[in-house]
């Protein structure tokens, strides 16, 4: 499942950012910002929800780390298919 799959993506991004699991409301939060994003594509809408939800985070650690790295290009394939969709 493609929405499920994307959705899984963005929240990898942000467990992995914050270092903790997110809750169920956490994730509607997110999902949430996502929906309201005026952004274009569906990858500059997520990354939008995700500097949102946690805006001290994505920037600084982005350059810290191969494994947030390789977590955005699989969010970025995610939503290129949910684009395509």
């Amino acid at each position: 499942m493609s929405r499920d799959s994307f959705r899984q993506a963005i929240f990898n991004v942000v467990e992995h950012i914050t270092n903790y699991e997110l809750s169920p409301t956490a994730q509607k939060l997110i999902l949430h910002y996502f929906n309201g994003s005026k952004q274009k594509s569906s990858y500059e809408r997520a990354i939008a929800a995700i500097t949102k939800y946690y805006p001290e985070g994505l920037g600084a650690n982005r350059s810290q780390t191969q494994i947030l790295e390789e977590l955005l290009v699989e969010l970025k394939k995610e939503a290129d298919k949910w684009d395509r969709e």
